[in-house]
């Protein structure tokens, strides 16, 4: 079977995550209201019309303000490597943004040589003598082959997304790289934790927090996956672990149950908070 590549790019909470999880009609991306939640490319499938697409779901595009953040930008920018197609994603509600533009600007030297679909996600709410005004000011603007408006919440347009981004596919020959074939399991078990945190942990708290996997064993009847919280100060740490342990089992409890419904088998999850300085 013939494969091909399309890489989903955007600013931070443009709704990329739920985009893809929408694509694929299952949940592979964590979705929260939190800017950031993906910080490493994740990798999903399905065929359209005899040829194996793979989805990337990269980071947000941000100003990286730490390591972790110079590390997902990183990401970002090398899924635009040996793509067949790219989805912009803009935010139907905020319009052309400063972030949109440092993006696009990035774009440049793919204009002609990789299709560029102009996403406009979020689009239901936004009332009609706002939206065609919006929409023409992007077709002026900005550099596209199709700008197509969806919501990728309610599913509205998706089977139009799908059905243009087949024409566009011609399909490669071969086998394509064990990157996209043989995904590390560990990226998505990041994003679970990562989404059940930041539905505890609001405000500058959520930068000053990130999640690290270690060991994942896949047993035959279970699967054991140890994980760790690093808070930046011991305020975070405390914050994070909360009265009586009660925070840091509630994000536990719903990851493993979310685990659980992935694998399909018991889950035993190792979760514990460490300081910054101490060694993953």
């Amino acid at each position: 079977m013939k494969w091909a590549k399309v890489t989903i790019l955007g600013k931070a909470n443009v709704g990329k995550s739920t985009l893809i999880n929408r694509l694929l009609d299952k949940k592979i991306a964590g979705v929260t209201p939190v800017p950031g939640t993906t910080t490493k490319a994740i990798v999903g499938e399905r065929e359209l019309n005899g040829i194996k697409v793979f989805f990337t779901d990269t980071p947000g595009f941000l100003k990286p303000k730490d390591k972790t953040e110079e590390e997902a930008m990183g990401e970002t920018l090398k899924e635009l490597i040996d793509t067949d197609l790219i989805y912009f994603l803009i935010d139907a509600h905020t319009g052309i943004t400063k972030e949109d533009n440092a993006l696009l600007e990035k774009l440049a030297p793919y204009h002609g040589k990789i299709p560029i679909f102009v996403v406009i996600n979020k689009m239901d709410g936004v009332p009609k003598e706002k939206f065609l005004p919006f929409m023409q000011e992007i077709a002026e603007e900005l550099y596209w082959d199709e700008i197509i408006p969806v919501s990728a919440k309610k599913g509205a347009n998706i089977k139009e997304l799908l059905k243009t981004t087949a024409k566009y596919l011609q399909g490669r020959e071969g086998e394509p790289p064990q990157y996209l074939v043989k995904t590390d399991q560990k990226p998505m078990l990041h994003d679970i934790i990562r989404e059940k945190l930041l539905m505890n942990i609001k405000g500058s708290a959520a930068r000053s927090v990130r999640v690290e996997v270690g060991e994942v064993d896949v047993g035959k009847g279970r699967v054991y996956v140890q994980a760790y919280i690093v808070a930046e100060r011991p305020s975070i740490k405390a914050m994070v672990i909360g009265k009586g342990g009660q925070m840091i089992k509630r994000i536990g409890t719903w990851a493993r149950q979310e685990m659980e419904e992935k694998f399909g088998k018991k889950v035993y999850l190792d979760l514990s908070v460490i300081d910054e300085k101490r060694k993953v």
